[in-house]
């Protein structure tokens, strides 16, 4: 009898090792990415042809003779930012949904495809705006993430709609819930009480969503289009500024920006990652799980190819005749939009908490 019961503990405690080590295991990182496209619509910002004359050879002037050049080239600084590609992207200044979709195709269909596997699918996109400032969201639909909800916020100032609305999409993935909130402030040359006015919109959209919802988990990413002195005003205008954590304190000291002004010959942090501070600690002891963020995964990508397993490696020059006054030494160099996109990880999974921890010791 005392025999069968040492048996027995000793197979509860396998399964209960067993059943530690799965719950481990389900810890995964979700990458997400926001890149503003400069404009982007099918076949256009072909290279000029003085730097076609100059850098292209005969073989790749052939490659130019169709209307995709731009969508390729963003493909691979997106595909190239992280290995198998980010599992969440939210852009800015797309067209309309043709457009959308014909970056979706090259996305999949991007040289690294066949490694990577990849299977994009849109939610949702404004196609309210005039020209091409429209937002739009991008996710990986084989990898088990669940839409919840999307919403699109449009803002009055000065009594008109406002072309640039507020993105919002919530999803769950491992049994965690996370929102992401896309915007576009409108441009520098535009007062600031309009930029403002966006921010102080997003405030009440916020402080709804945590009525509804306890310690919500917020990202709130986008162009912000502040310049470096008014960054502080427009951003207290949340007036969450305990409760909101600007990754840029994270980023590698070495990056000046993500644009660069001419005008002001300064370089720019208008691409932001704003996360709520219960997404640097956060823990769920009901569920045994957690949802967080890699603090060190923050990165402006300023070069193609930055992840070791893909090839072709560069540095990217942001690209546009009013924004950056240099070009790359080579026409591969050169980089697809005004802007560089930026980059971050969730670590999302299972863990053991303390107290159930220790009856395992």
């Amino acid at each position: 009898m005392h025999r069968l019961k040492n048996i027995f503990i000793l197979l509860s405690f396998l399964f209960i090792s067993n059943y530690v080590f799965v719950n481990l295991s389900k810890a995964e990182n979700l990458s997400l990415l926001f890149y503003n496209l400069e404009n982007f619509s099918m076949g256009t910002d072909m290279p000029p042809q003085s730097v076609i004359d100059k850098y292209l050879s005969d073989e790749d002037k052939i490659k130019l003779d169709h209307k995709d050049y731009k969508a390729e080239k963003i493909a691979e600084v997106i595909n190239g930012s992280v290995e198998k590609g980010p599992d969440i992207i939210t852009l800015a200044e797309i067209h309309n949904t043709k457009s959308l979709e014909f970056l979706i195709s090259k996305l999949n269909k991007n040289k690294h495809s066949k490694v990577y596997d990849l299977h994009y699918s849109y939610v949702s996109h404004s196609e309210n705006a005039s020209n091409s400032q429209n937002l739009a969201l991008i996710y990986k639909s084989n990898i088990g993430l669940k839409v919840l909800k999307i919403e699109e916020h449009f803002v009055e100032v000065n009594n008109s709609e406002l072309n640039r609305p507020i993105l919002q999409s919530t999803f769950e993935y491992n049994k965690e819930v996370f929102h992401i909130f896309t915007l576009h402030l409108p441009s520098p040359s535009h007062p600031t009480k309009e930029r403002e006015v966006v921010i102080k919109s997003l405030k009440n959209i916020l402080t709804n969503l945590k009525k509804q919802e306890k310690n919500p988990k917020i990202i709130i990413t986008g162009d912000f289009n502040t310049v470096k002195q008014e960054e502080g005003k427009v951003l207290k205008a949340l007036n969450l500024n305990k409760n909101i954590v600007d990754m840029r304190s994270y980023a590698d000291k070495k990056t000046s920006g993500t644009i660069f002004y001419k005008p002001n010959e300064s370089w720019s942090n208008f691409d932001k990652f704003l996360v709520s501070s219960n997404l640097l600690t956060a823990k769920n002891s009901d569920l045994n799980s957690e949802i967080s963020i890699k603090k060190e995964s923050f990165k402006v990508i300023t070069q193609e190819g930055k992840d070791a397993s893909v090839k072709g490696k560069h540095v990217l020059v942001p690209n546009s005749s009013s924004f950056y006054p240099k070009k790359g030494q080579e026409l591969k160099e050169t980089g697809p939009s005004d802007h560089f996109p930026i980059l971050m990880k969730l670590k999302v999974g299972s863990i053991i908490n303390n107290k159930c921890l220790s009856l395992f010791l």
